[in-house]
């Protein structure tokens, strides 16, 4: 038995899709329009509301790991993906995957994991806390790290 389709009505749709990019080409303006300091304080709020989802992780500031990566104390755990591991990481770094074949020979050094905004990585620090190994949150993530002026 043949199936009776009903022609979409093309005029509402089109009409939809340009309100729709049109939203979004001004949410984007919008953005590029922010200043250096908005854009962090927006991402402290987004890091605020993922701390709900892993709230006995500690974090640290940008800042605090930027002086312990000067003092040779520190090991970033890249909690991203390969693909973004392969456009920028963290000054000593490593991927999560390697981290967790062999987490005992990182033992002595500060242990911070990072992702984009610090979701994931929270969500690591919280698993691995079971297991008795402490990671501390970098604050914002990799784009906490870029505001406070660190180089990825």
């Amino acid at each position: 038995m043949p199936t009776i389709s009903r022609p979409i009505a093309w005029v509402p749709v089109l009409i939809l899709v340009g309100i729709a990019l049109t939203i979004t080409g001004r949410i984007a303006a919008a953005r590029d329009d922010m200043t250096d300091s908005e854009k962090r304080a927006q991402v402290d709020e987004l890091y605020r509301s993922y701390r709900r989802d892993f709230p006995d992780v500690q974090d640290i500031q940008p800042e605090e790991a930027m002086r312990l990566l000067q003092e040779g104390k520190v090991l970033f755990i890249d909690v991203r993906e390969g693909k973004e591991q392969a456009v920028s990481m963290l000054p000593s770094s490593i991927p999560a995957q390697e981290f967790s074949q062999a987490p005992d020979r990182y033992r002595g050094r500060v242990l911070i994991g990072y992702c984009t905004i610090s979701y994931r990585s929270g969500k690591l620090a919280q698993q691995v806390a079971t297991q008795g190994t402490t990671i501390l949150n970098l604050r914002g993530g990799m784009l906490g790290w870029v505001h406070a002026g660190g180089k990825g």
